[in-house]
């Protein structure tokens, strides 16, 4: 058979090979795919592909060996073997009938055939290798492997700050941020790092036995943990700070608590505070100064004849409040103190007593102590919905009053003091006016059919405005009767008085101004309330 070679270049086929001469004329007129093409066309089952891409690339002009003798494919063996390919795995099978045709394949052509035959990736070499040494006939043996695909993985994070399971604070139902339960916290800068991701990978895909690609699943995004007050990167990759305070993770996110941290006293070196966001005093609140916030603030220590208001959120005193009737603490959400003396305390939330309070004035809409033997003992405390407490007075007899108040009728009555001081203040004003009036009549009466446009004209812009302020007037009188009314009407009573151990004599309940009661003697686990004008008595 002639070598296929031959039409396109010089061809010498040899005992110890094939050796073919390339000229530079012959390499600028000919490709190597050419050639290939021709070998398959001849189906040549072993040349090189490399050693040919040499000798036409050098074109030496002599000739140069590019291999063993040819092998041609006998077309004869694609009847005796038998191939069955899934994605992964190739199986082979020869027939021992190939043996009555004198049939036995070599390396190479066994190579060539399983190609024909659609295997054209992750053929076993041990397994040709081994049947070619000693064919295994009428068997099935894995011939070839596919490459399973090699999933990406998901993107992961890293968090850059410390964040220790001490400094998670509670969460009430209203959002805010109990820092009585933090120990230790991290505190961080606007714009500050504070987790970065990285990116899924794309995984590696595989390939199956017949070379056909296997898509491999990309790795999952994932989302960086934003919480309040914190923002994302523009490259989408970093959780950043937006705002100065503490860090804390709260239901699988990052959170900046906007907080101003004073490590000692509020005293002269540090002034008085005015801060937007939740403040943390680790020291105590001096005498003389002020801390005003929009949210929470945390004392770790004493407030001492100081002013303390948290508008939106809670006050939390660890230790405790000492005055002399000096001290104010307002927090709209609520106020807990480890004790009180001599305090002004009010919250449109609940006030919580851990030991005892003595000789406070109290206005909140609940009042709580936390342990079994706190007590309040004197003062006044004005609740709207309830007082749960463990104790009541002193075995001193210290005078102790307790009030329970409808808020809607307080605020209406409040109002009608308003409405009666502002009426009073508009008739105190027109009184300059019924003068001017008086007199300028007298004048026109006295001028008769004589009196000129001006007189005439001053005295109408008198009637208007005297007229205009009693309107006001009328009106403030009827808002006043409106109020009136509703306090005469039924609006609730269904607060109570709860005191878990003692209640001591010298204590006074008033339950919404329609039923006192003057403890007399002791009496123990006592419920409070007012029904049909009078104290019922439950326990």
């Amino acid at each position: 058979m002639q070598n296929p070679l031959a039409k396109f270049v010089g061809v010498e086929d040899r005992e110890d090979g094939v050796y073919i001469k390339v000229t530079r004329k012959q390499r600028d007129t000919i490709t190597v795919h050419e050639l290939i093409r021709a070998l398959q066309a001849a189906l040549v089952t072993n040349f090189d592909l490399r050693k040919i891409e040499e000798v036409v690339k050098r074109a030496r002009g002599g000739f140069e060996r590019i291999g063993p003798p040819f092998e041609y494919y006998n077309t004869a063996l694609d009847e005796y073997v038998q191939v069955r390919t899934e994605p992964q795995a190739a199986s082979m099978q020869f027939s021992s009938l190939a043996l009555t045709q004198g049939i036995r394949p070599t390396k190479s052509s066994l190579l060539f055939c399983l190609h024909r035959k659609g295997v054209k990736y992750g053929i076993v070499r041990e397994a040709v290798d081994a049947f070619v040494a000693e064919p295994t006939y009428d068997t099935e043996i894995e011939i070839a492997k596919g490459m399973p695909p090699q999933d990406g993985h998901d993107g992961a994070t890293e968090i850059l700050v410390r964040i220790s399971p001490d400094a998670r604070p509670s969460i009430g139902a209203n959002g805010k941020v109990d820092f009585r339960s933090i120990r230790s916290f991290t505190a961080v800068t606007k714009g500050q790092p504070l987790v970065r991701k990285s990116p899924p990978e794309e995984g590696e895909p595989g390939i199956t036995v017949t070379g056909e690609e296997i898509p491999a699943k990309a790795g999952k995004e994932v989302e960086l943990p934003q919480g309040k007050n914190t923002e994302i990167s523009e490259d989408g990759l970093v959780l950043l700070a937006s705002t100065t305070g503490v860090v804390y993770e709260e239901n699988d996110r990052l959170h900046i608590g906007e907080l101003l941290q004073i490590e000692g006293d509020v005293d002269y070196k540090v002034g008085n505070i005015k801060y937007s966001g939740d403040v943390f005093i680790k020291g105590s609140v001096k005498p003389g100064f002020t801390v005003e916030s929009e949210g929470d603030i945390y004392i770790g220590g004493e407030i001492e004849s100081a002013r303390v208001v948290s508008r939106n959120g809670t006050v939390d005193v660890g230790r405790g409040v000492i005055g002399k009737n000096d001290t104010h603490i307002s927090g709209k959400v609520g106020v807990r103190v480890g004790f009180a003396q001599e305090a002004v305390i009010i919250s449109e939330g609940t006030v919580t007593i851990d030991k005892h309070c003595l000789h406070c004035t109290i206005t909140c809409h609940a009042l709580e102590t936390s342990q079994s033997d706190s007590s309040i003992v004197g003062g006044e405390v004005r609740a709207y919905g309830y007082l749960a407490v463990a104790n009541l007075g002193n075995e001193g007899a210290v005078h102790t009053k307790v009030v329970l108040v409808n808020k809607q009728k307080l605020q209406a009555q409040e109002k009608i003091n308003e409405l009666r001081e502002l009426k009073a203040k508009m008739q105190k004003g027109m009184q300059p006016l019924a003068k001017d009036l008086r007199s300028k009549s007298a004048i026109i009466k006295k001028a008769g059919a004589a009196v000129g446009d001006r007189h005439r004209l001053e005295l109408k812009k008198l009637v208007e405005e005297y007229n205009v302020q009693g309107k006001k007037v009328e009106y403030v009188e009827n808002k006043i009767t409106e109020l009136e009314q509703m306090l005469d009407s039924d609006m609730g009573t269904d607060g109570y008085v709860k005191v878990i151990r003692d209640i001591h004599p010298g204590t006074e309940i008033d339950l919404y101004g329609v039923a006192q009661r003057g403890i007399k003697a002791k009496m123990t686990a006592k419920v409070f309330r007012a029904e049909a004008g009078s104290i019922q008595t439950e326990g």
